[in-house]
């Protein structure tokens, strides 16, 4: 198929899943990971949405929220331990499906960096994609598709996604993926963003202390945390698709990736302020900074 962008891609699914003709497992390419899990995110938010519009989730109810939190009973989102998906991921996702499959209703596993598995855990799961479990749906993310065993690529529809998704224009204002009531919190929100993105970033360590002291002044909840992690890495990415030198380009995606794994950190309930604070050490260890 030919490439489309991110959100076209996820409200085709809805569609598809509303006509009753969503295949069983995608495998999601794209060049860079952040644009392929970007996709995911959309996907999975409209697919479980109560009261989706236009192909986009509301990012209000009740299924919005757990899939916030990190919460929502029916996905699953694998990730890499250490370099690889090993086998005993497989096998513990294997057997949690087993026991959900009596449910009938959409059970949606997100497995990212699929070019990673090792060979005994590629072919563990061949026979699970092959004949899953009524009601479930694979999303395989990947960056290298022809990495994969030819016997898993037989088994899913491809698709690539392109890169022109995001909101050129640069202004985090315009973001969808989240609203509040409380405008106020909105706007600290994005000042923070600006704050990692154009100060400490730039290899200054003090930059810390200036976000870390708003941080605290400004006592984020959990919702808001996460909305901040997933400001923070559409803003990066933004970042990286104006730069022009090819070194800048690759310290923005470090960076954007380094967020992606905070995020998952935040959704297993760690220390918010720890999380952001070794981000911020690691990334001012860096010997160049961003450029502006």
């Amino acid at each position: 198929m030919n490439a489309t962008n991110a959100s076209e891609w996820a409200k085709q699914l809805h569609k598809w899943h509303q006509d009753d003709h969503l295949a069983h497992a995608y495998l999601c390419v794209a060049e860079h990971s952040q644009i392929v899990k970007e996709f995911a995110r959309l996907a999975v938010g409209v697919l479980f949405c109560e009261h989706p519009q236009n192909g986009v989730a509301c990012g209000e109810c009740s299924s919005c929220l757990q899939i916030r939190s990190g919460n929502h009973p029916n996905l699953e989102w694998l990730v890499p331990d250490g370099a690889s998906l090993k086998i005993q991921q497989m096998r513990t996702a294997i057997k949690s499906d087993t026991l959900k499959s009596m449910s009938g209703q959409l059970h949606l596993l997100v497995m990212e960096d699929v070019h990673k598995l090792t060979m005994e855990a590629a072919n563990a799961i061949l026979k699970w994609i092959e004949e899953p479990s009524a009601g479930r749906l694979f999303l395989l993310l990947t960056t290298s598709p022809s990495s994969l065993l030819p016997t898993l690529r037989s088994r899913v529809q491809q698709l690539r996604i392109a890169e022109d998704h995001l909101n050129a224009s640069g202004n985090i204002q315009e973001s969808e993926v989240f609203s509040f009531d409380n405008q106020e919190k909105w706007g600290e929100l994005q000042e923070l963003v600006r704050e990692f993105g154009d100060t400490a970033f730039a290899g200054a360590r003090t930059g810390w202390h200036l976000v870390s002291d708003k941080w605290i002044k400004w006592s984020f909840n959990a919702l808001q945390t996460l909305a901040f992690a997933d400001l923070l890495i559409r803003y990066l990415h933004e970042r990286a698709s104006k730069a022009t030198d090819s070194a800048v380009i690759h310290r923005y995606a470090e960076l954007t990736m380094a967020a992606f794994q905070v995020r998952r950190q935040l959704q297993s309930h760690v220390n918010a302020q720890l999380a952001w604070e070794t981000y911020l050490i690691n990334a001012s260890r860096r010997d160049e900074g961003l450029g502006r």
